[in-house]
């Protein structure tokens, strides 16, 4: 037997966005052979992805397939993980295993909450210790790409900043003097701060799409 791995444009015909049209393949498993097509090549890695999942260990050993073919397709051109690192320090093994096991259940994206995780070099008080650098990001941000996974990075603001405004040198910015929690969004150099943060995130995940501006929780 064998396994034939192949990219056919249009072996699966959809009348479909062609984002999505790029993630569709067409399986095929007969008693002398596999064939995995993909439309394009994130279709042939969704097409791997399944032929592992129906691999199953025989009582006698060895491994068996069902007979099958199957054309499959996502609904949705991104499906979203939401990653937050807020109260946790991932290693970078950790983080490439997250998303290698993303990849596996055809997650295209993950939406990273890193907060205080990234070492802002414009803002190095910011950085907790152990935070990615900007080189370590871009590491991660390839090795994410290279099995079709987007890196989304979130940065709150106004609120959910408590890891930016308890430090003493940015406490004039606050909404509430004795809050950390929230950023006066009547002050210009809030947004310079924001805009600042936000540029060294989006040069640190190169080929990304995405940045997510997230406004969640202004209470104040």
């Amino acid at each position: 037997g064998q396994i034939v791995l192949s990219i056919q444009p249009d072996i699966v015909k959809l009348d479909q966005p062609q984002a999505i049209r790029n993630q569709a393949y067409r399986l095929e498993c007969t008693s002398q052979s596999v064939s995995i097509t993909g439309n394009a090549p994130p279709g042939l890695f969704y097409g791997i992805q399944t032929f592992k999942q129906l691999l199953r260990r025989c009582d006698q050993g060895g491994l068996e397939l069902p007979l099958c073919v199957i054309e499959d397709w996502p609904e949705r051109e991104l499906r979203v993980l939401h990653y937050d690192t807020k109260h946790h320090q991932d290693r970078l093994p950790a983080v490439k295993d997250f998303i290698a096991r993303a990849a596996s259940f055809k997650a295209n994206a993950i939406a990273w909450e890193i907060e205080d995780k990234f070492a802002y070099q414009k803002h190095p008080l910011i950085g907790a210790p152990g935070a990615f650098t900007a080189e370590q990001m871009q590491e991660i941000t390839a090795y994410a790409l290279k099995r079709h996974v987007e890196i989304i990075p979130i940065v709150q603001g106004p609120s959910h900043l408590a890891f930016v405004l308890k430090h003493e040198k940015y406490a004039h910015l606050r909404e509430d003097v004795n809050n950390n929690y929230m950023l006066c969004p009547n002050k210009e150099e809030s947004y310079a701060l924001l805009f600042s943060m936000y540029d060294e995130l989006i040069e640190a995940t190169p080929g990304a799409r995405f940045f997510h501006i997230g406004t969640d929780e202004p209470y104040f």
